[in-house]
């Protein structure tokens, strides 16, 4: 019997190994690169847009904490020390400070009650505040009538619609209707004949002005802020709600300007053919954002006004005090855009 020769193996030779570590090589470059691009997409998200979002609960911290301030002690174009009720329960209001120490890379802290200044808003370029102030009548009312109607636009056919877009915005002015014995009135609904525009994804706003029969006048009174999606598709009637308005003397012209903020048309707002706007109702449009109006005369708006009369008791004075509060942060990392807000001040504080 013949011995197996046992058959040998095939060596592999140095051109294999070399074509084998390039593709090797080739494919370690691909996984590293798609490593980098994931960890830049990571630190943008820090350093840009996700910057912008961590910001916003500190700012509306600050928007929904000022909005009530009760007084304002001290303004300037950096800092702000204002008093706002009672937070935490020993019934005395509590004492805020918001600063800016006016260098690039600094934070906006808040200070409560004379305690060290914690950082609230990190990231900051540029931060300023500037206050809206305006005279108001601080007569002493003995009390208020219930709730009614005191202007209605004519009724009719809807023959067509005005839209409403970031730019493009409408506003109906109106002298309410005077109730016996009552000196003032405070506007608390607004019905208004509107529709969302599809996709339903923009706000839409309500602002409250005194007025002419074609301009506003500032200051600006109130404020309302929904979401598109609760107009819905149809066009229909819109009850929005004045929760906050100030007193308004009798025989004062309004005016309600309804704009909005996202893409696109956002609402739109029913109207009729009309020739008799009158000197006691007008309707004035603006193409660029509120800025500057015109006269609508042709079409008329379908809206109502509700309010309360107001009955005084003793004679008004006059005085300024503060409206709005604006304040604009420009984030340190350019690629984030400025955030500028206007916060309404509900308690009319004095100023200091």
């Amino acid at each position: 019997m013949s011995a197996s020769i046992p058959r040998s193996r095939r060596a592999v030779s140095l051109l294999e190994i070399v074509v084998s570590m390039t593709a090797f090589a080739v494919i370690l470059l691909a996984g590293l690169s798609a490593v980098t691009l994931v960890m830049r997409a990571a630190n943008m998200d820090d350093t840009g847009a996700g910057a912008h979002i961590d910001m916003r609960p500190e700012l509306d911290l600050i928007e929904a904490e000022i909005a009530f301030a009760k007084r304002i002690i001290s303004f300037g174009s950096t800092s702000v020390q204002y008093t706002v009720p009672d937070q935490n329960g020993d019934g005395e209001d509590e004492t805020i400070v918001l600063a800016w120490a006016g260098k690039a890379g600094a934070p906006v802290t808040r200070s409560v009650n004379g305690s060290a200044p914690a950082d609230l808003v990190l990231g900051v370029g540029t931060f300023s505040m500037s206050l809206i102030n305006g005279a108001v009548n601080e007569a002493v009312y003995a009390g208020e009538g219930g709730e009614q109607l005191v202007y209605s636009s004519p009724s009719g056919a809807v023959n067509g619609s005005l839209a409403i877009t970031d730019t493009a915005w409408s506003a109906f002015t109106c002298v309410p209707q005077a109730v016996a014995g009552a000196t003032g009135y405070r506007v608390t609904r607004v019905r208004v004949r509107m529709s969302g525009e599809p996709p339903l994804d923009g706000k839409v706003t309500l602002r409250l002005y005194q007025a002419t029969a074609t301009a506003l006048i500032q200051p600006l009174l109130h404020e309302v802020v929904f979401g598109e999606e609760t107009l819905g598709d149809t066009m229909r009637f819109a009850d929005i709600y004045l929760t906050h308005a100030p007193i308004l003397p009798a025989g004062s012209r309004i005016a309600l300007v309804v704009g909005a903020s996202g893409s696109g048309t956002i609402a739109r707002l029913a109207t009729q053919s009309n020739s008799q706007n009158t000197n006691l109702r007008s309707v004035i449009n603006s193409s660029n954002a509120g800025s500057t109006w015109s006269a609508e005369t042709s079409r008329e708006l379908f809206y109502q006004v509700y309010a309360r009369p107001m009955f005084k008791s003793d004679a008004a004075t006059s005085a300024t005090t503060a409206q709005a509060l604006r304040f604009t942060l420009a984030p340190l990392d350019a690629r984030v855009p400025p955030i500028d807000r206007t916060v309404l001040l509900r308690n009319r504080p004095a100023l200091p």
